[in-house]
């Protein structure tokens, strides 16, 4: 018999627990994820007062363990409401140190540190990470990439 799992009120759970923890005048952590699914990324926000918004990056609801996790029921992966608060609590901490590092955080939180990489900016809007080109299609080149 497999075990049932609610992982939209274990995720619930796991917010207000951290909401009671980080404080309200930093902002309020939400979900934008539409549709909750236990083995997708959850895409975590802080929302303030005003109204504005900042994503700062993802969580997942199951451990991403061994070499099977992708076949395993989602339940048997499962993390409880504390270990999501606590990964909530992390990566806000991780999201917070990494802008006052200086480190390019992207549109989706993701938290690059380029401090150590040699990055140079090209006119035809790419850029080399240590003499390898990557390519932004219709993108305009971040300008805080370039320091």
């Amino acid at each position: 018999m497999s075990l049932k799992i609610d992982f939209a009120s274990r995720l619930t759970e796991a917010l207000h627990k951290a909401n009671n923890i980080y404080s309200k005048e930093n902002g309020t952590v939400t979900v934008s994820n539409k549709k909750i699914e236990p083995k997708k990324p959850i895409f975590l926000e802080l929302t303030y007062d005003n109204g504005e918004t900042r994503k700062i990056g993802v969580i997942h609801l199951v451990h991403l363990k061994g070499d099977d996790w992708e076949d395993t029921p989602a339940e048997t992966l499962a993390k409880t409401a504390d270990e999501i608060s606590q990964a909530i609590l992390a990566r806000i901490k991780l999201f917070f140190e990494a802008e006052k590092k200086g480190f390019y955080i992207d549109e989706h939180g993701t938290i690059f540190d380029f401090r150590d990489v040699n990055v140079e900016i090209h006119e035809d809007n790419t850029f080399s990470i240590n003499k390898k080109i990557v390519s932004l299609p219709d993108k305009k080149t971040p300008s805080n990439l370039a320091y």
